[in-house]
Protein backbone atom coordinates (compact mmCIF):
# COMPACT_ATOMS: atom_id res chain seq x y z
CA UNK A 1 0.00 0.00 0.00
CA UNK A 2 1.13 3.64 -0.73
CA UNK A 3 0.94 7.00 1.07
CA UNK A 4 1.03 9.89 -1.81
CA UNK A 5 1.72 13.22 -0.57
CA UNK A 6 1.94 16.21 -2.17
CA UNK A 7 5.41 17.68 -1.86
CA UNK A 8 6.26 20.93 -4.48
CA UNK A 9 9.52 22.17 -4.97
CA UNK A 10 10.86 24.81 -2.92
CA UNK A 11 12.66 27.43 -4.95
CA UNK A 12 12.59 25.30 -8.17
CA UNK A 13 15.38 22.42 -5.72
CA UNK A 14 14.27 19.45 -4.47
CA UNK A 15 16.83 19.44 -1.96
CA UNK A 16 14.11 20.38 1.08
CA UNK A 17 11.83 17.92 0.16
CA UNK A 18 13.99 15.14 -0.31
CA UNK A 19 15.41 15.91 2.53
CA UNK A 20 12.45 15.74 4.16
CA UNK A 21 11.48 12.14 2.54
CA UNK A 22 15.43 10.86 3.78
CA UNK A 23 14.48 12.11 7.36
CA UNK A 24 10.83 10.35 7.94
CA UNK A 25 11.73 7.01 5.86
CA UNK A 26 15.58 6.06 6.30
CA UNK A 27 16.95 8.03 9.19
CA UNK A 28 18.09 4.92 11.26
CA UNK A 29 19.67 6.04 15.07
CA UNK A 30 18.99 2.60 16.56
CA UNK A 31 18.73 -1.31 16.15
CA UNK A 32 14.80 -1.06 17.27
CA UNK A 33 14.12 1.89 14.33
CA UNK A 34 16.25 -0.11 11.58
CA UNK A 35 14.33 -3.04 12.04
CA UNK A 36 11.18 -1.21 12.43
CA UNK A 37 11.56 0.70 9.22
CA UNK A 38 12.92 -3.07 7.14
CA UNK A 39 8.76 -3.62 6.99
CA UNK A 40 7.08 -0.30 7.97
CA UNK A 41 7.79 2.73 4.94
CA UNK A 42 9.92 3.11 2.08
CA UNK A 43 9.69 7.02 0.17
CA UNK A 44 10.32 7.68 -2.94
CA UNK A 45 10.05 11.11 -4.35
CA UNK A 46 9.00 12.70 -7.04
CA UNK A 47 9.02 16.55 -8.71
CA UNK A 48 5.65 16.70 -7.86
CA UNK A 49 4.88 14.46 -5.03
CA UNK A 50 6.69 11.57 -2.37
CA UNK A 51 4.92 8.44 -1.81
CA UNK A 52 5.48 5.55 1.16
CA UNK A 53 5.15 2.26 0.81
CA UNK A 54 3.76 -0.08 3.33
CA UNK A 55 2.96 -3.63 4.12
CA UNK A 56 -0.38 -4.02 2.98
CA UNK A 57 -0.80 -6.08 7.27
CA UNK A 58 0.23 -2.53 8.29
CA UNK A 59 -2.87 -0.05 9.57
CA UNK A 60 -2.86 2.58 6.99
CA UNK A 61 -3.64 4.86 10.38
CA UNK A 62 -0.73 3.86 11.93
CA UNK A 63 1.43 4.60 8.84
CA UNK A 64 -0.31 8.24 8.22
CA UNK A 65 1.10 8.84 12.17
CA UNK A 66 4.50 7.51 11.63
CA UNK A 67 4.99 9.98 8.82
CA UNK A 68 3.33 12.91 10.23
CA UNK A 69 5.16 12.20 13.47
CA UNK A 70 7.82 15.12 14.31
CA UNK A 71 10.79 15.04 12.90
CA UNK A 72 13.69 15.33 14.99
CA UNK A 73 16.73 17.61 14.74
CA UNK A 74 19.04 14.77 15.65
CA UNK A 75 17.39 13.08 12.05
CA UNK A 76 18.01 16.22 10.27
CA UNK A 77 21.71 15.66 11.15
CA UNK A 78 22.31 12.30 10.52
CA UNK A 79 20.59 12.53 7.30
CA UNK A 80 22.48 15.43 6.19
CA UNK A 81 25.33 14.36 5.50
CA UNK A 82 24.28 11.30 3.76
CA UNK A 83 22.23 12.96 0.94
CA UNK A 84 25.01 14.85 0.23
CA UNK A 85 26.47 11.50 -0.41
CA UNK A 86 23.77 10.17 -2.57
CA UNK A 87 23.94 13.27 -4.62
CA UNK A 88 27.30 12.96 -5.30
CA UNK A 89 26.93 9.75 -7.64
CA UNK A 90 23.50 10.59 -9.19
CA UNK A 91 22.10 8.39 -12.35
CA UNK A 92 22.16 8.77 -16.04
CA UNK A 93 18.31 8.73 -15.28
CA UNK A 94 18.65 11.84 -13.10
CA UNK A 95 21.34 13.56 -14.75
CA UNK A 96 18.98 13.34 -18.51
CA UNK A 97 16.28 14.43 -16.71
CA UNK A 98 18.04 17.93 -15.23
CA UNK A 99 20.19 18.46 -17.90
CA UNK A 100 16.09 18.35 -20.52
CA UNK A 101 14.46 20.62 -17.90
CA UNK A 102 16.83 23.29 -17.30
CA UNK A 103 18.11 23.28 -21.45
CA UNK A 104 14.02 24.07 -22.47
CA UNK A 105 12.18 24.78 -19.84
CA UNK A 106 13.73 26.23 -16.64
CA UNK A 107 17.16 26.91 -16.69
CA UNK A 108 17.09 27.73 -12.54
CA UNK A 109 15.83 24.32 -11.80
CA UNK A 110 17.45 21.94 -9.55
CA UNK A 111 17.51 17.93 -8.98
CA UNK A 112 20.25 16.83 -7.68
CA UNK A 113 22.37 19.51 -6.69
CA UNK A 114 23.67 19.47 -2.54
CA UNK A 115 22.49 23.11 -1.14
CA UNK A 116 22.83 24.13 2.54
CA UNK A 117 19.19 24.16 4.39
CA UNK A 118 18.57 24.98 7.72
CA UNK A 119 16.98 22.64 10.19
CA UNK A 120 14.11 25.19 9.87
CA UNK A 121 13.41 24.73 6.39
CA UNK A 122 13.20 20.98 7.02
CA UNK A 123 10.69 21.02 10.52
CA UNK A 124 8.63 24.25 8.76
CA UNK A 125 8.06 21.64 5.51
CA UNK A 126 7.25 19.58 7.23
CA UNK A 127 4.65 21.06 9.24
CA UNK A 128 3.25 22.19 6.28
CA UNK A 129 2.58 19.61 3.81
CA UNK A 130 2.95 17.05 5.71
CA UNK A 131 -0.89 16.85 6.49
CA UNK A 132 -3.88 14.86 5.83
CA UNK A 133 -4.90 17.33 2.96
CA UNK A 134 -2.04 16.49 1.14
CA UNK A 135 -2.57 12.77 1.44
CA UNK A 136 -4.35 9.89 -0.53
CA UNK A 137 -3.60 6.09 0.24
CA UNK A 138 -4.46 3.34 -2.05
CA UNK A 139 -3.56 -0.44 -1.97
CA UNK A 140 -1.83 -2.22 -4.26
CA UNK A 141 -4.26 -1.75 -7.15
CA UNK A 142 -4.58 1.80 -6.58
CA UNK A 143 -7.76 1.78 -5.01
CA UNK A 144 -8.13 4.53 -2.68
CA UNK A 145 -8.39 3.93 0.88
CA UNK A 146 -8.21 7.23 2.29
CA UNK A 147 -8.76 10.63 0.06
CA UNK A 148 -8.32 13.93 1.90
CA UNK A 149 -7.25 16.45 -0.37
CA UNK A 150 -9.39 17.59 -3.89
CA UNK A 151 -8.82 17.27 -6.81
CA UNK A 152 -8.11 19.92 -9.05
CA UNK A 153 -8.96 20.71 -12.06
CA UNK A 154 -7.03 22.32 -15.00
CA UNK A 155 -7.53 20.97 -18.35
CA UNK A 156 -7.16 23.15 -21.69
CA UNK A 157 -7.79 20.28 -24.81
CA UNK A 158 -7.72 22.93 -27.24
CA UNK A 159 -4.79 22.65 -29.86
CA UNK A 160 -1.55 22.90 -28.58
CA UNK A 161 1.81 23.07 -29.87
CA UNK A 162 4.16 20.13 -29.76
CA UNK A 163 7.98 21.05 -29.51
CA UNK A 164 10.74 18.74 -31.05
CA UNK A 165 14.43 18.75 -30.80
CA UNK A 166 17.40 16.95 -31.28
CA UNK A 167 19.83 15.93 -27.81
CA UNK A 168 23.29 14.55 -28.02
CA UNK A 169 23.67 13.73 -24.04
CA UNK A 170 27.04 12.21 -22.76
CA UNK A 171 27.50 10.71 -26.68
CA UNK A 172 24.05 9.22 -26.77
CA UNK A 173 21.06 10.63 -29.24
CA UNK A 174 17.45 11.36 -28.62
CA UNK A 175 14.76 13.07 -30.07
CA UNK A 176 12.90 15.92 -27.37
CA UNK A 177 9.21 16.30 -27.43
CA UNK A 178 8.16 18.33 -25.27
CA UNK A 179 4.17 19.67 -25.10
CA UNK A 180 1.68 21.04 -22.26
CA UNK A 181 0.08 17.94 -20.19
CA UNK A 182 -3.08 20.03 -19.40
CA UNK A 183 -4.90 18.52 -22.88
CA UNK A 184 -5.25 15.16 -21.91
CA UNK A 185 -5.84 14.29 -25.83
CA UNK A 186 -2.47 15.28 -26.90
CA UNK A 187 -1.30 13.36 -23.48
CA UNK A 188 -2.43 10.48 -24.42
CA UNK A 189 -1.93 10.33 -27.94
CA UNK A 190 1.86 11.24 -26.95
CA UNK A 191 2.18 8.16 -25.18
CA UNK A 192 0.89 5.95 -27.84
CA UNK A 193 3.49 7.55 -30.17
CA UNK A 194 6.31 7.32 -27.30
CA UNK A 195 5.50 3.24 -26.55
CA UNK A 196 5.06 2.17 -30.18
CA UNK A 197 8.95 4.10 -30.99
CA UNK A 198 9.90 2.43 -27.92
CA UNK A 199 9.16 -1.20 -28.85
CA UNK A 200 9.76 -0.34 -32.75
CA UNK A 201 13.53 0.69 -31.90
CA UNK A 202 13.68 -2.72 -29.86
CA UNK A 203 12.27 -5.12 -32.74
CA UNK A 204 14.78 -3.42 -35.67
CA UNK A 205 17.86 -3.30 -33.59
CA UNK A 206 17.32 -6.68 -31.47
CA UNK A 207 15.16 -8.57 -33.50
CA UNK A 208 15.96 -7.70 -37.23
CA UNK A 209 19.91 -5.99 -36.98
CA UNK A 210 20.84 -8.45 -34.04
CA UNK A 211 22.60 -5.36 -32.21
CA UNK A 212 22.82 -5.10 -28.68
CA UNK A 213 20.98 -1.89 -27.36
CA UNK A 214 21.14 -0.22 -23.98
CA UNK A 215 19.52 3.20 -24.19
CA UNK A 216 16.16 3.76 -22.07
CA UNK A 217 13.25 5.64 -23.38
CA UNK A 218 11.63 8.07 -20.85
CA UNK A 219 8.55 9.76 -20.35
CA UNK A 220 8.87 12.73 -17.66
CA UNK A 221 6.31 15.05 -16.12
CA UNK A 222 7.86 18.64 -14.89
CA UNK A 223 4.99 21.24 -13.74
CA UNK A 224 2.78 21.60 -16.31
CA UNK A 225 4.52 19.92 -19.14
CA UNK A 226 5.63 16.93 -20.21
CA UNK A 227 8.76 15.65 -21.69
CA UNK A 228 9.28 12.32 -24.29
CA UNK A 229 12.81 11.27 -25.01
CA UNK A 230 13.15 8.57 -27.38
CA UNK A 231 16.40 7.43 -29.29
CA UNK A 232 17.10 9.19 -32.38
CA UNK A 233 16.20 7.00 -35.01
CA UNK A 234 14.08 6.38 -38.75
CA UNK A 235 10.94 5.77 -37.03
CA UNK A 236 9.29 5.97 -40.89
CA UNK A 237 10.16 2.50 -41.97
CA UNK A 238 7.36 1.61 -39.32
CA UNK A 239 4.70 -0.01 -41.85
CA UNK A 240 1.05 -0.84 -41.43
CA UNK A 241 1.57 -4.58 -40.20
CA UNK A 242 3.32 -3.18 -37.38
CA UNK A 243 1.22 -0.35 -36.57
CA UNK A 244 -1.91 -2.73 -36.08
CA UNK A 245 -0.25 -5.55 -34.31
CA UNK A 246 1.14 -2.52 -32.08
CA UNK A 247 -2.72 -1.35 -31.74
CA UNK A 248 -3.82 -4.70 -30.61
CA UNK A 249 -1.04 -5.26 -28.04
CA UNK A 250 -1.73 -1.82 -26.71
CA UNK A 251 -5.27 -1.76 -26.41
CA UNK A 252 -5.19 -5.44 -24.96
CA UNK A 253 -3.00 -3.64 -22.28
CA UNK A 254 -5.39 -1.57 -21.28
CA UNK A 255 -8.45 -3.55 -21.52
CA UNK A 256 -6.12 -5.55 -19.37
CA UNK A 257 -6.64 -3.49 -16.22
CA UNK A 258 -2.29 -2.07 -16.74
CA UNK A 259 -1.22 1.45 -16.27
CA UNK A 260 -3.05 1.32 -13.16
CA UNK A 261 -0.95 4.11 -11.48
CA UNK A 262 -0.41 6.60 -14.67
CA UNK A 263 -3.78 6.49 -14.37
CA UNK A 264 -4.20 6.95 -10.85
CA UNK A 265 -1.68 9.74 -10.78
CA UNK A 266 -3.00 11.48 -13.44
CA UNK A 267 -6.60 11.76 -11.89
CA UNK A 268 -4.94 12.73 -8.57
CA UNK A 269 -1.68 14.87 -8.93
CA UNK A 270 -1.52 15.83 -12.92
CA UNK A 271 -5.32 16.15 -13.48
CA UNK A 272 -5.76 14.62 -16.68
CA UNK A 273 -9.33 13.11 -16.58
CA UNK A 274 -9.63 10.87 -19.15
CA UNK A 275 -11.10 7.51 -18.38
CA UNK A 276 -9.68 4.20 -19.41
CA UNK A 277 -12.59 3.70 -21.80
CA UNK A 278 -11.89 6.76 -23.14
CA UNK A 279 -8.49 6.42 -23.47
CA UNK A 280 -9.14 2.88 -25.29
CA UNK A 281 -11.30 4.05 -27.71
CA UNK A 282 -9.31 6.67 -29.35
CA UNK A 283 -6.15 3.95 -29.48
CA UNK A 284 -8.98 2.05 -31.50
CA UNK A 285 -9.54 5.62 -33.82
CA UNK A 286 -5.79 6.05 -34.40
CA UNK A 287 -4.17 5.81 -37.78
CA UNK A 288 -0.98 5.06 -39.47
CA UNK A 289 -1.46 8.46 -40.97
CA UNK A 290 -1.73 10.21 -37.61
CA UNK A 291 1.50 8.44 -36.16
CA UNK A 292 3.17 9.98 -39.79
CA UNK A 293 2.00 12.99 -39.20
CA UNK A 294 4.14 13.11 -35.74
CA UNK A 295 6.92 11.63 -37.33
CA UNK A 296 6.87 15.57 -39.69
CA UNK A 297 7.10 17.65 -36.94
CA UNK A 298 9.48 20.39 -37.25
Amino acid sequence: MRIYIKTPLIDKSKMIPHLVEHCIGHSVLDMDDFFEFSYWLDGVINTDYTYFEFDRRINHEDAVKKITKEITKESFLYEKDIIKQELEDISYDQRIYEYVVKKYLDSDFSMNEYAKVSWEDIENYHKKYYQSENMIIVDDEFKILKQWFKIEKNVDNTAQRISKYSLNFEDDKYLVFIWKKTSWTWYWEMYFFFRIMCFYWAYSQRWQKGEYYYLEPYFYEYEDNCIVLIWDYDYSQLNEKFFEWWKKYIINMFESWYFKEKFFLNEYFYWIPKTRDEVIQSYKDFTRNQFKEFLELK
